[in-house]
């Protein structure tokens, strides 16, 4: 973490050559960064201690005094962005995977640790302020590049980034699905009026240590078809089973179709919908996990005679065009 242009040793030919290889198959490479953080053992720390927040008592400072210490990889160290040198290392670093690699997307990630409060080189640089500067200073490495802000403060990240996620991260189980559905709803609003919102990767299949039932996928595969925004898989695709290919597939032709989310008739998040350019309109009825899952009924209602299909099967609901259904 921190030494983001050396390649592990998983990567024996440099992530290049695998850029390379996804463009040669026809597709737009994207990569993952967490720009403000490092280890203790990476380069970047070893060879520049001067650059990163300091503690009261003059230390560096670690996110875990502070903060959550982060998943992988600790302590995590934060960059002082409120130093020119420091902002001309992120833009570098990003130039060369836009310019040389390739990249067209960045998903930034762990981005609130830029923003923590600590002693920075230039005391009159608040925490906000160093992280603002951060980004511009990635914004200008990256280009004409689509910037995905992850784990970010989201007001200070306002006009410095394409995409947000809006939800905290997937995991494969009832009460996550339900808790990522109510963050990404609340947060709909968002979509294409500050940026595209990124409701975290639909997941639709097991691996190993996380595993649910049908069920519960289905729940999240309705979640994601009403949320919209961006459409990203956390799924091994070569691994997926028939019934996980034709929702993945039925949710590409939904982000085709609009992008926008639907619109709930209140704040229960219980029923909204969304009006397609075809002329159809998209229904969607949610309830939520509590201690058990919430029971609602809903009516379906249209102003004028149409026929009702479910979205995933393409089932006819209705045997006469009908007003309710």
């Amino acid at each position: 973490m921190g030494d983001w242009l050396t390649p592990s040793e998983r990567f024996t030919g440099g992530v290049k050559a695998v850029i390379e290889d996804i463009k040669a198959r026809g597709k737009k490479p994207a990569i993952w960064m967490a720009p403000f953080i490092a280890e203790p053992g990476s380069a970047v720390f070893r060879e520049h201690p001067e650059w990163f927040v300091r503690a009261e008592n003059g230390e560096t400072l670690k996110a875990e005094d502070v903060t959550y210490g982060g998943w992988r990889c600790l302590p995590w160290l934060m960059l002082d962005t409120s130093q020119q040198a420091v902002c001309d290392h992120l833009t570098q670093t990003v130039k060369t995977m836009r310019e040389e690699w390739g990249v067209e997307l960045f998903k930034l990630d762990a981005n609130y640790w830029g923003a923590l409060k600590g002693k920075r080189a230039n005391p009159q640089v608040t925490g906000i302020e160093a992280y603002r500067r951060g980004m511009e200073a990635i914004a200008k490495g990256a280009g004409d590049a689509w910037l995905l802000g992850c784990n970010a403060p989201m007001w200070p990240s306002l006009g410095m980034v394409d995409a947000m996620r809006v939800s905290d991260d997937v995991e494969r189980v009832p009460h996550r699905f339900s808790q990522i559905a109510r963050e990404s709803f609340f947060r709909s609003w968002q979509h294409q009026q500050l940026w595209h919102i990124d409701p975290d990767c639909v997941t639709l299949t097991d691996i190993p240590g996380q595993e649910t039932d049908d069920a519960a996928y289905r729940y999240h595969r309705d979640v994601v078809a009403a949320v919209g925004g961006l459409l990203l898989s956390g799924d091994p695709l070569a691994e997926m089973d028939s019934s996980a290919k034709a929702s993945f597939s039925r949710l590409i032709q939904r982000s085709q179709l609009s992008s926008a989310p639907v619109q709930f008739t209140d704040l229960s998040l219980n029923y909204g919908k969304l009006a397609l350019e075809s002329g159809e309109t998209l229904h969607a009825a949610m309830t939520y996990l509590k201690d058990d899952w919430e029971q609602l009924t809903v009516t379906l209602q249209n102003d004028k005679a149409v026929d009702w299909f479910d979205y995933w099967s393409g089932e006819k609901l209705n045997h006469e065009r009908r007003n309710s259904g």
